[in-house]
């Protein structure tokens, strides 16, 4: 089994994609927007966000989601044989 994989640090603002959204639904847009930015990015469909960097999100509540964030995105993909390729997935963490 061969395993590739890529590993970016990105810095997201989102108080440019928060700006006029309900408070009620601020931290929940902001995983929502911190998935769709790894999408543009790497064209990928599978992706999962480390449980850290979704309570940071939602650490002071769904009204007050921070304005900025560092994460680490690591994409990899497995080979299950030669003739197959893998379906390649993102996993997005925090950086500290």
């Amino acid at each position: 089994m061969q395993h590739k994989s890529l590993n970016l640090e990105c810095t997201i603002n989102l108080h440019k994609k928060l700006y006029k959204v309900d408070f009620k639904k601020r931290a929940a847009r902001a995983l929502f927007e911190v998935k769709k930015f790894v999408k543009q990015l790497l064209n990928v469909k599978q992706i999962k966000v480390d449980s850290n960097l979704n309570k940071k999100i939602w650490k002071k509540g769904r009204r007050y989601a921070p304005f900025k964030i560092r994460v680490r995105i690591v994409k990899k993909t497995e080979h299950v044989t030669r003739t197959t390729s893998g379906v390649p997935f993102v996993f997005i963490y925090e950086v500290k």
